[in-house]
């Protein structure tokens, strides 16, 4: 069954539902029937609370759609496993999401901005990739979909999750991997009723489950399975070369440095790029405001090629 959480601060949306192969997904689609879709996808261990000010400041010019993955946020629970490989598996979810909204919901099959965060760029860039003439425009903030750069300090808690079945298993017990990133991903002290809304889908232990396989799935260097996957996800990504690209990024984050930066900077060198030195991995709680005035600028100035794509 689905997860249920009361009223949230600032998430005056309302729920939707899709029902697949991998179970019933909640999803938000705020906005105009017939405005330029924006698919915004979010990271482990938030959900579509994540993306809140984004929709809020977009939804009267934009269709906005979030959902939530399989097993995460307010989706239902999934007991199939979660590998590297599933990046695929992910992506092919997004493909049934949109699917279902262009034949039943008057979505547009192409004009599609795709904005990811965390590990949903992996997910919603290889879908983003193989789908390239449905894509309008891509926005990237603060993730990585490519071998972390030599050199790289990997963050705490991916590390602690690692060490040990122990060790995964006390965070998967305690909730310590969101609770970390609530603490650790903003500059601010995050308020408690906002901390709260981020918890509210994992209370239960038997939500957290993909929390914790998500975790476990990501490679940390060469040899780890699925380390080839991430060669290949860099690959695709000449797909998208030519897309008008922004790349939003807060520099106190401690899970992707500077270093995956300049990654995607070389990778898409034609991007706008937009740094906030006082926010960190959840920078749309840090510098909401500044984001998505910096988003809306972004989509006007990229109208014209976005409306080529079937997009305005």
């Amino acid at each position: 069954m689905p997860t249920r959480v009361g009223k949230l601060p600032d998430y005056p949306f309302t729920s939707r539902w899709f029902s697949d192969s991998a179970g019933t997904r909640h999803y938000l689609d705020e906005g105009p029937r017939d405005a330029p879709p924006v698919l915004m996808l979010h990271g482990n261990p938030t959900w579509s609370y994540f993306w809140r000010h984004l929709v809020i400041g977009l939804r009267e010019r934009y269709r906005c759609v979030v959902p939530d993955m399989a097993g995460m946020g307010l989706s239902s629970r999934t007991a199939e496993p979660f590998t590297v490989g599933g990046f695929q598996a992910r992506a092919d979810r997004i493909e049934a999401l949109v699917t279902h909204l262009t034949v039943k919901h008057q979505a547009p099959e192409r004009g599609w901005t795709v904005v990811v965060h965390d590990w949903s760029g992996p997910v919603g860039l290889r879908w983003a990739s193989w789908h390239a003439e449905r894509i309008a425009r891509i926005i990237v903030c603060n993730t990585v979909a490519f071998p972390w750069p030599e050199g790289h300090r990997l963050y705490w808690g991916l590390k602690f999750i690692h060490a040990s079945a122990l060790a995964a298993w006390i965070s998967y017990r305690h909730n310590l991997f969101a609770l970390g990133i609530t603490h650790q991903g903003v500059t601010s002290r995050m308020p408690r009723q906002v901390r709260a809304a981020y918890l509210a889908p994992y209370r239960r232990r038997s939500d957290r489950r993909a929390i914790e396989k998500f975790v476990r799935a990501i490679p940390r260097k060469a040899g780890d399975m699925g380390w080839e996957t991430l060669h290949e996800l860099g690959r695709d990504l000449t797909a998208l070369r030519n897309k008008p690209t922004l790349l939003c990024w807060g520099m106190q984050d401690p899970v992707f440095n500077d270093q995956v930066l300049d990654g995607w900077m070389r990778r898409l060198p034609h991007a706008q790029v937009r740094l906030f030195p006082h926010a960190g991995h959840l920078l749309l709680d840090d510098v909401p405001h500044q984001v998505t005035n910096d988003v809306l600028a972004f989509l006007a100035v990229t109208a014209a090629s976005a409306a080529g794509a079937g997009a305005s």
